[in-house]
């Protein structure tokens, strides 16, 4: 991609991309190209489908419910996607979550996996909210991917529906854990809520005979445990 094209603005969209095609913006990419971008007809923007690579994209019509753009030419192609890291996450507060999202999206999560624990307190989510934020971290660190972010499930019922030697559980103060080097290039990583795991499910980590992955000493936070892990992983060469 030339230099010049890094400073456009970048969305993401459903739409097919290719040379000549003419695709249409939402009314949230509008309002943000209209009235945050000051944008005008016939300036350029970045456009990526997950699918089809990344297009520079002239704008063809600017309303304040929608707009459209004319695709030019493809500036990236698409990198063939290998499955990678599953991070199965605990529901925790709205601004952690966030941060979470955003966080893992950067550091090249495959998949989102919402789980609901003994010690989970938010037993809800939005989870339009949350695919919303993959795209928004999507758009901002340049990837050409969107990870998937799965249906809200109960851990203990989603164990059974997952091969036991590719599901690592992360844990803090066990020194018969496995370690970061332990984990392949495509596994499954579940992380505690907030009050850890609860006596009830450690037992079942014995009883499936699943693998814990060590965490250290010191106790830490779902947001955090999760960004230092996939970190690590990132720079240990273990993520492709």
């Amino acid at each position: 991609m030339d230099k010049e094209h890094h400073k456009l603005p970048r969305l993401y969209c459903d739409s097919r991309l290719g040379d000549n095609l003419q695709v249409e913006l939402s009314e949230a990419q509008a309002h943000y190209i209209r009235n945050v971008m000051r944008m005008n007809e016939s300036d350029n923007i970045r456009l990526f489908n997950g699918k089809d690579g990344e297009y520079l994209a002239s704008l063809t019509t600017i309303k304040k419910r929608s707009a459209s753009a004319l695709c030019q030419k493809k500036i990236r192609d698409q990198a063939i996607t290998h499955s990678g890291f599953t991070i199965w996450v605990p529901l925790i507060k709205k601004d952690r979550m966030d941060i979470l999202i955003e966080k893992s999206v950067e550091l090249g999560v495959y998949a989102i996996q919402p789980i609901l624990t003994d010690h989970t307190v938010i037993r809800k989510t939005n989870e339009d909210r949350l695919k919303a934020q993959v795209i928004e971290a999507a758009e901002q660190c340049e990837r050409l991917d969107i990870p998937e972010i799965r249906p809200l499930s109960d851990f203990s019922t989603l164990i059974d529906k997952v091969k036991t030697d590719c599901l690592f559980i992360a844990k803090e103060r066990d020194v018969t854990s496995h370690t970061l080097s332990d984990v392949p290039n495509e596994a499954h990583i579940a992380f505690g809520p907030e009050g850890g795991w609860s006596e009830r499910e450690i037992e079942l980590f014995s009883e499936n005979k699943l693998k814990t992955l060590t965490l250290g000493e010191r106790v830490l936070r779902t947001e955090t445990a999760v960004i230092s892990t996939l970190a690590c992983l990132e720079n240990s060469g273990s993520a492709e």
